[in-house]
């Protein structure tokens, strides 16, 4: 889990991978268990997939930001977003169900 201020992390290799490869499960789900912002360069069709972007949430909160739509509404994701309250508190406010205090 990030925290604020943390240190820049690497630029994921998945950026730079082809299409195909990024719709391959195996390696997107390898990636998001090194760097969960990975996800943000999966597939549209693993961006909607549960176990990944649990895995990529529960590495890096911010990674809910690059799930699908669907699965920013999942209580079970958010509630993993939330772990990084700092940081989330503005996002999640936005999406118009979580009270920053």
């Amino acid at each position: 889990m990030s925290a604020p201020g943390a240190a820049a992390r690497p630029t994921p290799a998945l950026r730079f991978a082809s299409e195909e490869l990024k719709g391959d499960r195996e390696i997107v789900l390898g990636a998001v268990q090194n760097y969960g912002g990975a996800l943000r360069f999966a597939s549209r069709e693993l961006k909607a997939d549960r176990e990944i972007v649990l895995t990529a949430v529960q590495n890096d909160g911010c990674a809910i930001m690059f799930a699908s739509k669907e699965l920013k509404g999942d209580p079970f994701v958010k509630a993993l977003a939330r772990r990084d309250v700092e940081f989330f508190c503005e996002y999640l406010k936005n999406m118009g169900d979580f009270n920053c205090k």
